[in-house]
């Protein structure tokens, strides 16, 4: 009886045991699943995470790339700014030259008589006049003369009392008068002003001895009148042309200034990347020298050495010459050039600019427009370069070739009465070369007279 209890008990026990490992088993594979599905979270939070990063690297480079991007347009508004304020100088300086100018030539500055055989209606037009204000003195003059224009304009003789034949007269005399007038207007051009002034006179004198024994006469208050619009419609094209070519030359200035300004800012990080490569080079050869035992190795680094502190301290002075330019918006250099090929003897150009290598812009200037390049006579650096270029300008103003437009730069002088006015106002040493090689138009000569 107590084995039978015994023996139940045990069987107790053991089904007991087995179905407790049973539920622990059961319990370690919902831990095990529990684990792996809390791994795929894990993963799934480190792919996201992931992605997150990739993202934010991909925005932190776009960030910086738009910071970068700010530089550069911050960098090209400065650039714009130091231009515009250049070119608000160099009009405050020619202003000034034109008041000096103005007082020295006051009575002729005041009123500006057009010179004919007979004196004209005054005008009122000095350099500054625009073209715009031009076309405003038209119109006024001819508001101003409408009754001149209506009832002066013709001379008819008493006898004729009646009003309709004197009407009529008087539109036959102004019919042929004005519309040869207005033909004239019509082809005017700076270069023949003065002889549609003369035809204009000519005309005058022709219809009026045409019709002379009709007793009708233009009236020469009439004749004036006309040729004060002939005047003004000449300043007007005058004063066109010219501004058209000063905003062409201001393009330009800017354009050149603008590659000044690129080829400086390159030529800086080109030297800041020297430096930074020799201070390299340096520190290493430096190391290698205070570790060296060998006398003539020893030697060879104390001579690189040498050279290359040589060229750091040539590099700080070259940027310390940058920097400067950069700093100082009116450095550049003003060039003394020729072109005997397309100018002939004794014609300068007498420009300015501000490009890092100023052989750059004379090799612009000597592309397709010319048929030869030029050749260089002096190129002067100066802190100041716009109010030496200037200065050379207005004293050789008598002298420029293009008397319409002195924005062209060409000057009939001689070299030495050029290098004499640079040496007398510019403190420091210039070289100037009198022989022009013109190589290419020598050489053009010589094949030409060997056909």
């Amino acid at each position: 009886m107590v084995i039978t209890f015994i023996i139940i008990c045990l069987l107790i026990w053991l089904l007991a045991s087995i179905i407790n490992k049973k539920e622990r088993e059961k319990d370690k594979k919902e831990q095990l699943n529990l684990l792996e599905i809390r791994e795929e979270s894990l993963n799934q939070a480190k792919e996201e995470l992931n992605y997150k990063e990739q993202d934010y690297e991909k925005r932190n480079s776009d960030l910086t790339k738009r910071e970068q991007d700010f530089f550069k347009i911050e960098a090209t508004k400065d650039g714009l700014e130091t231009i515009i304020t250049t070119l608000n100088q160099e009009i405050e300086s020619l202003k000034k030259d034109i008041k000096s100018l103005k007082k020295e030539a006051k009575i002729a500055s005041k009123n500006n008589l057009i010179v004919t055989s007979t004196s004209l209606i005054d005008l009122n037009i000095s350099d500054e006049t625009t073209s715009s204000e031009v076309k405003n003195q038209l119109a006024l003059l001819k508001k101003e003369n409408a009754n001149l224009v209506k009832n002066h304009s013709v001379k008819i003789s008493s006898h004729i009392e009646s009003a309709k034949e004197r009407n009529k007269l008087a539109r036959k005399v102004l019919l042929s008068f004005n519309s040869e007038v207005a033909g004239l207007l019509n082809k005017l051009t700076f270069a023949n002003i003065d002889s549609t002034r003369n035809k204009i006179t000519n005309t005058f004198e022709r219809i009026n001895k045409l019709y002379e024994d009709d007793e009708v006469q233009i009236t020469t208050d009439y004749l004036k009148y006309q040729l004060s619009v002939l005047e003004l419609n000449y300043q007007f094209i005058l004063k066109k042309h010219n501004e058209k070519e000063q905003q062409a030359a201001i393009k330009e200035q800017m354009l050149d200034e603008a590659k000044a300004q690129k080829e400086l800012e390159k030529e800086q990080k080109r030297i800041l990347s020297e430096q930074r490569k020799f201070d390299n080079e340096l520190s290493k050869t430096m190391k290698y020298l205070s570790n060296s035992t060998d006398s003539v190795q020893s030697e060879i680094y104390a001579e690189k050495i040498r050279e290359l502190e040589a060229k750091i301290k040539q590099l700080e002075s070259d940027k310390e010459d940058v920097d400067n330019r950069l700093l100082n918006t009116r450095a550049g250099y003003v060039y003394v050039i020729s072109n005997i090929g397309s100018f002939g003897e004794n014609i300068y150009k007498i420009g300015m600019t501000k490009r890092l290598n100023p052989l750059d812009r004379v090799n612009e200037l000597g592309s397709a427009s010319v048929p030869f390049k030029f050749d260089v006579h002096a190129m002067i650096f100066s802190d100041d370069a716009p109010t030496l270029e200037n200065h050379l300008h207005k004293v050789f103003a008598d002298k420029s070739v293009n008397k319409i437009n002195p924005r062209k730069e060409f000057f009939n002088v001689s070299l030495k009465d050029i290098e004499k006015e640079v040496l007398e106002h510019f403190d420091a040493t210039v070289e100037f070369t009198e022989f022009a090689k013109a190589e290419e138009y020598r050489r053009s000569l010589e094949l030409a007279t060997e056909v």
